[in-house]
């Protein structure tokens, strides 16, 4: 997995040079920054790298995002699909093939310097991109721009006097989230046409969720947090405590969240009950814990350490110090990992939380790894690195 800069270099300036052959377009996806709707950062159609074999992952090749001087952009986890990889960079973003990382097309968004990254997702054959400006902090606009996946045509594109901090997409339904000094709304969209379905002012949307159609509303006025359907906007039930959502449940039928008091929080997606709450470790000081979920666990960022509990219950299963501060974990192939601060990519099984590779030279990790098909991506903001075996 040793990688030197005269390999990156060659590699880089083969795999950017029209007329490299197509792979065979692989069956998995990672098409939302979460995985899917449900945010759940959980891969369980992974089944090349494994807890057996992920230790032996070896270096492949690399991607260097283009450089555009007072960018407010940069290169974030990419998504995948139908053999595509689509990634952010300074300028814009582009579509490789997940293979072999040959250039297929790309974007280049007017005005790099007053654009946000935008937040990308795939359904079907068309990509999603959701930008917001950045040169105003009291009144940010966004727009939704629909392009074909195969092509990078432009298909339709909506703007919003909001910004457009959330996404997801889920079905035939575009959900779009955010607020700033004026209002805090959220916004449906069809995604044939980008037909606006429903509008909420006065709420938001913490995180891009959907569970079985419903998403999770915080109230903006801090009074409580509401469930609604994703196709109409109806408010299904209400609730007065304060809940920001973080997942979903890969059964799409319950919603995991965090309070204000460091509670993290398991309710019923349809109904707003409480299935049971810990303290203490849904992130504390204006901080909001990440998680991945699996059917029998939920796995927290909390400050240095890793988390595991069980999602019957609640209860500890097992913790694991990274000694540095962790971001999101995401969960693949019975494989857990964990990104932490200065440190290397951990690989940690998820029963036991035992590390898998004690030696990994996959470090600086910006964001979350991305796991589909055979090939782990992972950037640093400008460089995208690729493991496979």
């Amino acid at each position: 997995m040793r990688k030197t800069l005269l390999p990156l270099v060659i590699v880089s300036a083969i795999l950017t040079t029209p007329g490299v052959a197509a792979a065979k377009i692989a069956p998995g996806s990672w098409s939302q920054d979460g995985y899917g709707p449900g945010n759940t950062g959980n891969n369980p159609s992974e089944h090349v790298i494994t807890a057996a074999n992920v230790a032996s992952l070896r270096y492949r090749w690399s991607l260097v995002s283009p450089v555009s001087r007072g960018s407010c952009m940069a290169q974030s986890p990419p998504v995948v699909a139908s053999g595509r990889l689509f990634l952010t960079d300074q300028g814009g973003f582009a579509a490789y093939n997940a293979v072999t990382g040959a250039r297929l097309w790309r974007k280049a968004m007017a005005g790099p310097a007053d654009r946000q990254t935008p937040k990308l997702a795939v359904a079907g054959a068309t990509l999603l991109a959701a930008a917001d400006t950045c040169g105003s902090t009291s009144d940010p606009d966004g727009d939704l721009t629909a392009y074909h996946a195969l092509t990078g045509a432009q298909r339709w594109t909506v703007h919003r006097d909001a910004p457009m901090d959330r996404l997801v997409v889920d079905g035939d339904v575009v959900v779009v989230g955010g607020g700033d000094a004026s209002v805090d709304a959220v916004t449906a969209y069809r995604l044939s046409d980008g037909k606006q379905l429903w509008n909420r002012t006065g709420v938001d949307l913490a995180a891009g969720v959907s569970a079985g159609g419903r998403l999770l509303l915080s109230r903006a006025d801090h009074r409580g947090a509401l469930g609604v359907d994703l196709a109409t906007g109806q408010t299904l039930w209400t609730v007065a405590a304060e809940w920001w959502v973080l997942a979903a449940d890969p059964a799409g039928q319950r919603f995991y969240a965090a309070d204000p008091n460091g509670q993290l929080i398991a309710l019923d997606a349809a109904t707003g009950t409480k299935a049971w709450a810990v303290k203490g470790v849904g992130g504390m000081n204006g901080g909001i814990a990440e998680v991945a979920v699996d059917p029998a666990r939920i796995y927290v960022s909390h400050q240095d350490e890793v988390l595991a509990l069980y999602t019957k219950n609640g209860r500890k299963a097992w913790s694991r110090d990274l000694f540095g501060a962790v971001g999101r974990p995401v969960v693949a192939g019975n494989v857990l990992y964990v990104p932490a601060e200065r440190q290397p990519l951990a690989m940690v099984e998820p029963s036991t939380g035992n590390l898998l590779d004690d030696s990994s030279p996959i470090a600086g990790v910006f964001g979350h790894p991305v796991i589909v098909d055979g090939r782990l991506y992972v950037t640093d903001g400008r460089l995208l690195d690729t493991f496979g075996f």
